[in-house]
């Protein structure tokens, strides 16, 4: 899901080691990083990715996917909707 290459080697955005980096999938991720709820600025720019799904736990939670340069897994965890994450809009055909 990935984008290959690293920073390090001047071939990607993606922190070393981008471990199982294929993009196979051709998703295409990039690791943007987010904003925090609380203002206090961007964290994790490089090294990880934040994707909101529409799954949502009340009018103040809602569930992300994550990338990281660590592994090649998905995590899935639930946020305050106050986090700036990236959005992947998606056509229906």
């Amino acid at each position: 899901m990935k984008t290959t290459g690293t920073l390090q080697a001047g071939n990607g955005l993606w922190r070393s080691p981008n471990a199982a980096a294929t993009n196979s999938s051709g998703f295409s991720a990039l690791p943007g990083g987010y904003e925090a709820d609380n203002g206090s600025g961007s964290f994790l720019l490089n090294r990880n990715g934040y994707w909101w799904s529409t799954t949502e736990f009340g009018s103040l939670r809602a569930v992300a996917r994550i990338l990281s340069y660590t592994n090649g897994g998905v995590s899935t965890l639930e946020f305050f909707k106050d986090n700036g994450f990236s959005v992947r809009c998606i056509k229906n055909q």
